[in-house]
């Protein structure tokens, strides 16, 4: 075994990590376009609804979940089209009855008033169906080393919608209206099935659609899915909760702002993740699979290393473009909150640090520690939150993330150090 093994799991596919980092960062940019021209042309109040859709868009494929893309995906890393498609397939009809009856319980909630009702709810009930089938796919995409094919679709479902809606309102003040954007969005989520079929016509589609329904298959993702689910639940919570409380005790505008410069953060998170991690991450499944832990912690540590530094290194550059862009656009109160933008990037490499921790417990199969990390995560999260929003507002929302992140990271990496199969 040779050094050079470990850096074919990154070098090797170069020409396929840039291209997801060319997607990556056509999505990033566009996304940051899109919160400015709803703040320049709609209002800030507006980009913190945007926010709430966004979140609400998110969390749901995590809430219905049970944690089971973990599994399908590890377990199709290796396997036959026929019986990773058929994987695929199972989980699929988990996730339509899963929405199913979750989508009875909100509108049955809405009705009763239990809850109040969600803006743009029929497109938003489009786009949650849609996003959430995309969410399984995408992680069995890159499980079978698809990368590429999972960031094209990602593109066009959250990007291309986005550049043609500007272009149209930029011309057009009658587009100058979220609905649209919104309708947009719903409609691009269901196009994308259109390329995802092209991309996947050389395999057995009819022979995995005959196939029965696994049901045994099904209940092994829910059972064995627990302590991931809840690692999910937590994760998902610590990152998308905050904008609620925000919502709720400083206002809409307050949640407009924080969306602004969270998504920017998040879109360097996901161009990170996508030509880095995600690569990665098979890699070291199938050394711990050939029983090569050596080679695995030299891929670990320069996971870590490629990380780090490239995250450093794309913070402040964009950074240094948002000083420069944003008092040229003059748009609403984004310059007063500075000090946020660079908060929430610092909390964002810690962030990307623990999801290569998560990397490396997945890898080890270290599953039934995920519930409880997850939700650690969560109640830190909460309580930080509440905490830190009291004493310093906005500011405190990014001070509760930075230390919420840096205790999930520490906690992930030292169970890898202590329990994980080293030698």
């Amino acid at each position: 075994m040779t050094r050079s093994q470990a850096d074919a799991a990154f070098s090797a596919p170069f020409l396929a990590s840039l291209s997801n980092m060319v997607l990556r960062s056509m999505t990033l940019v566009s996304r940051f376009a899109l919160t400015l021209f709803i703040a320049k042309f709609m209002g800030i109040a507006e980009v913190g609804a945007y926010g709430l859709v966004v979140g609400l868009v998110s969390m749901t494929p995590v809430v219905v979940g049970w944690g089971a893309n973990y599994f399908m995906s590890r377990s199709s890393v290796g396997e036959s089209r026929v019986v990773a498609g058929q994987k695929l397939k199972d989980r699929l009809v988990l996730t339509l009855l899963s929405l199913l009856a979750a989508f009875i319980l909100g509108l049955t909630a809405i009705k009763l008033g239990i809850i109040s009702e969600v803006s743009f709810l029929l497109p938003t009930l489009v786009i949650i169906l849609f996003e959430t089938l995309a969410c399984d796919i995408q992680a069995w995409l890159v499980a079978r080393h698809m990368t590429l094919h999972s960031n094209a679709l990602l593109f066009i479902r959250s990007s291309l919608w986005a550049l043609i809606m500007m272009t149209l309102a930029y011309f057009s003040e009658s587009y100058r209206e979220l609905g649209y954007f919104i309708k947009a969005w719903a409609v691009f989520e269901v196009l994308q099935v259109f390329p995802l079929l092209f991309f996947l016509r050389k395999w057995p589609l009819k022979e995995i659609a005959r196939a029965p329904v696994d049901t045994t298959r099904i209940k092994e993702y829910v059972t064995n899915g627990k302590f991931i689910y809840w690692n999910e639940i937590g994760l998902v919570g610590t990152l998308y909760l905050d904008r609620f409380i925000i919502n709720g005790l400083l206002g809409l505008d307050l949640t407009g702002i924080y969306t602004f410069y969270w998504s920017i953060a998040n879109g360097v998170n996901a161009l990170i993740v996508t030509g880095i991690i995600q690569i990665t991450t098979p890699h070291m499944v199938q050394s711990v699979k050939d029983r090569n832990f050596n080679l695995w912690q030299q891929i670990f540590s320069k996971l870590l290393q490629k990380t780090l530094f490239s995250t450093l290194l794309l913070s402040v550059v964009i950074l240094g473009v948002l000083s420069v862009v944003l008092p040229m656009m003059r748009v609403g109160e984004f310059g007063t909150y500075w000090p946020l933008a660079a908060m929430l990037m610092a909390a964002n490499i810690l962030r990307l640090l623990s999801s290569c921790a998560n990397s490396g417990l997945s890898s080890q199969y270290l599953d039934t520690h995920f519930a409880s990390i997850g939700l650690m995560g969560l109640v830190l999260s909460l309580v930080l939150n509440a905490i830190f929003i009291y004493f310093w507002g906005l500011y405190g929302v990014a001070g509760a993330a930075i230390m919420t992140h840096a205790i999930l990271f520490l906690a992930k990496f030292r169970i890898l150090k202590r329990e994980g199969r080293q030698e």
